[in-house]
C-alpha cells in the first residue's frame, strides 16, 4: 500500500479503534486510509495548512 502520492510519509496518525489511518507527505498533504480493507478514503485537496479543531 502507497500511502502517499508525493514521496514518503512524513506524518500518521491511527485511530483509536484501528479503522481510519491519516498519512501526510512532505508536500503538505493528507490521505486518510481505511484500516481494515486497505483503501483510500479521501485526501486533502490542497497542501495549505488546515485548522483541526
Amino acid at each position: 500500500m502507497t500511502l502517499t502520492e508525493e514521496g514518503a510519509a512524513t506524518a500518521l496518525a491511527i485511530s483509536p479503534d484501528g479503522a481510519r489511518l491519516a498519512a501526510g507527505d512532505s508536500s503538505g498533504r493528507v490521505a486518510i486510509w481505511s484500516g481494515r480493507a486497505e483503501r483510500r478514503l479521501g485526501r486533502s485537496a490542497t497542501s495549505r495548512p488546515l485548522a483541526v479543531r
